[in-house]
């Protein structure tokens, strides 16, 4: 394969992918506790220095040439974003690092997202109903069917029945920490969260998204003519490769 060919190629997957991560980010700017995302690229070196081969294989033209462009992984914004007031009593905003606590499926996610409702059973659930908001122990939230309770900063949650500490954790490496859809994040790390201690629970506000829409409208627009601009050069590219073989090939065999 020509090696601009590859160069192009490469370009224009990692520039596809970086569309897909704007238009998300773009899609999803009134997402309460959104976290933006963006992704880092990592640059192959030459293949005499990836892969280190006997000497004698040095090509001091081909070692100063790279070997493409790369995705490493995605991550996701690790600043929040503002908070909005609402006067909603199901609506909750953290301030500080830390995340709530949800079941959905039988497993433990974590999340931002504060526009919580209350389901049929009276549980205190996420708003789409199909995650509970869990208790500091790993229990359920019921609230009274009238839906009058108190939320303090320091993330109990009051009713008639009495008060019960919402699930705040903190993490030590957010690396860990992934998205799994639905403003959902799943912890990964090889230790167990620890429970929030710079963490205020603000009741009748919501954390809004990070992402801006006019810089990720730029951003996007950037990344769409990057995307073009590759597959512009594999055409030219294409085009002249075919004429070599088939043009002057041909008339070098006469």
């Amino acid at each position: 394969m020509i090696y601009g060919i590859w160069h192009s190629a490469a370009g224009a997957v990692t520039q596809d992918a970086q569309v897909d991560v704007l238009a998300n980010n773009l899609a999803n700017v009134n997402t309460p506790g959104f976290r933006k995302e963006f992704l880092v690229f990592k640059a192959r070196e030459a293949e005499t220095h990836e892969d280190k081969p006997d000497l004698k294989y040095l090509n001091p033209l081909l070692d100063k040439m790279k070997g493409g462009l790369f995705l490493s992984r995605t991550y996701f914004d690790r600043q929040p974003g503002p908070i909005q007031v609402t006067d909603r009593p199901l609506d909750l905003a953290l301030e500080g690092e830390g995340f709530l606590g949800v079941r959905r499926n039988g497993s433990v996610y974590y999340t931002r997202a504060g526009n919580l409702s209350v389901g049929p059973d009276g549980l205190l659930r996420t708003a789409d109903g199909q995650g509970v908001v869990l208790s500091a122990d790993g229990g359920e939230i019921v609230v009274p069917e009238t839906g009058e309770f108190n939320v303090l900063k320091s993330g109990e949650v009051v009713t008639p029945a009495g008060a019960v500490p919402l699930m705040l954790v903190e993490f030590d490496d957010l690396d860990n920490l992934f998205k799994a859809g639905d403003s959902l994040y799943e912890w990964r790390g090889p230790a167990a969260p620890a429970p929030a201690t710079a963490t205020t629970v603000l009741q009748g506000a919501l954390e809004g998204s990070s992402a801006n829409p006019v810089s990720e409208m730029v951003q996007l627009i950037q990344a769409f003519r990057a995307y073009e601009g590759n597959l512009a050069m594999l055409r030219n590219q294409d085009g002249t490769w075919d004429r070599a073989v088939n043009d002057v090939g041909r008339a070098a065999g006469r």
